[in-house]
């Protein structure tokens, strides 16, 4: 078995498959960003509603001992 081996590169070919893996970093950092970005809009959606409901129950539990 042989192990990993540096293969000589031109150094425009390697300087081409840096860029390409630049440009997947990027991608893959803003894809990652709007995920994010909608996951604390969900989040403050969610917590409302909590909010309103705890704000209900209360209500009924208050009505319920008058």
């Amino acid at each position: 078995m042989i192990g990993p081996v540096l293969v000589p590169q031109d150094k425009d070919e390697a300087t081409l498959n840096v860029e390409k893996r630049i440009e997947y970093i990027k991608q893959e950092l803003g894809r990652v960003d709007k995920r994010i970005s909608t996951l604390a809009t969900e989040q403050e959606k969610k917590s409302s509603e909590i909010y309103k409901l705890q704000s209900q129950f209360q209500g009924l539990m208050a009505t319920k001992k008058a």
